[in-house]
């Protein structure tokens, strides 16, 4: 454990608007106000399990170094913050004043033995279905009407 706190911000998942699921260590997140969806896998995958897990950003460094068996430097600090802004902007999560978790373990649903920093990918094929709305979408022609009145 760290002897020394250095006051990091925390996040949280924006639960009011998107979803989020881990599967076989790939996160996919859909933002359901702008439509688009998102993909990390890996270390970017990680880091959003801790922040689902709401662990003191603090305690980042100690766990994925840990896991990934990598030292922290400041260009490795740098892509983090990098993928934590794309993120934000994506309105995937947002900013907490306090998160009281320290530890956490990490799933077992991959290899950690090559590490390798992947980026947020972000896609809108979709954009168009996942931004109609089921109820007030519907008309006697049928679902979805998407035609302008």
């Amino acid at each position: 454990m760290q002897n020394q706190i250095n006051n990091k911000i925390s996040y949280a998942i924006n639960y009011e608007s998107s979803s989020t699921e881990r599967i076989n260590g790939e996160y996919m997140m859909i933002n359901f106000d702008t439509g688009c969806y998102y993909s990390c896998t890996g270390f970017g995958a990680d880091v959003i399990s801790l922040i689902n897990a709401k662990v003191d950003r603090n305690f980042w460094e100690e766990i994925l170094g840990k896991a990934w068996k990598i030292d922290f430097d400041a260009e490795l600090n740098e892509k983090l913050e990098v993928f934590l802004r794309s993120c934000r902007t994506a309105g995937l999560i947002f900013q907490i004043d306090i998160s009281d978790r320290s530890d956490f373990n990490l799933p077992n649903d991959i290899q950690r033995d090559k590490f390798e920093f992947q980026e947020l990918y972000e896609y809108q094929d979709m954009k168009d279905l996942l931004m109609v709305d089921p109820i007030h979408d519907t008309t006697f022609m049928g679902w979805p009407d998407r035609s302008e009145s």
